[in-house]
């Protein structure tokens, strides 16, 4: 009985070990294709004078034609904002994409290369490293943070959610 005694306990050990890393992936995937998302919305806005006017009704217009469950107009507006809280994200893409010629890397590294990201700076003393946020905290986190516009403040519960995350671990 000790021999299948440690075959369920290997067996649950290990089902229940893959199973936490498969879920740390696809939550770290889903944050960065919405911070993609945000980043091609962003773009798309700030590309030209007559998009300017249209991207009042972007985001719907988007949504409608999209059609597809997730990517409702609330998500892309989110989205959207994720992407402009969090532009130190830019920094984990091509080790994240390395080998997925389908998201065209290279096009979209040297369009991200163009962009001035102010959380890079080295005077922002409260810009969080994009590894640490992505590996701790899923983007259902990051979204709750969302509405905080001081930086110091969503830095300060980014590193508290960081911190509870650890302990879990």
């Amino acid at each position: 009985m000790t021999d299948f005694n440690s075959l369920v306990t290997s067996i649950h050990e290990t089902n229940s070990t893959l199973q936490q890393s498969a879920s740390k992936a696809i939550n770290r995937y889903l944050t960065i294709r919405n911070w993609l998302i945000g980043f091609h919305i962003v773009e798309f806005e700030q590309n030209g004078e007559d998009r300017a006017e249209y991207g009042q009704r972007l985001v719907d217009e988007l949504a409608e034609v999209l059609a597809t469950p997730g990517l409702g107009a609330r998500n892309l507006k989110v989205f959207r904002q994720f992407y402009l809280a969090y532009p130190q994200i830019v920094q984990t893409l091509s080790a994240q994409f390395k080998g997925l010629s389908s998201i065209r890397l290279n096009d979209l590294t040297a369009r991200l290369n163009t962009v001035n990201y102010v959380a890079n700076e080295p005077g922002n003393k409260f810009s969080i490293d994009a590894e640490i946020l992505l590996s701790r905290l899923s983007f259902s986190h990051l979204a709750l943070l969302l509405p905080l516009k001081e930086p110091e403040k969503r830095a300060f519960y980014e590193r508290q959610c960081g911190a509870s995350q650890l302990t879990r671990l």
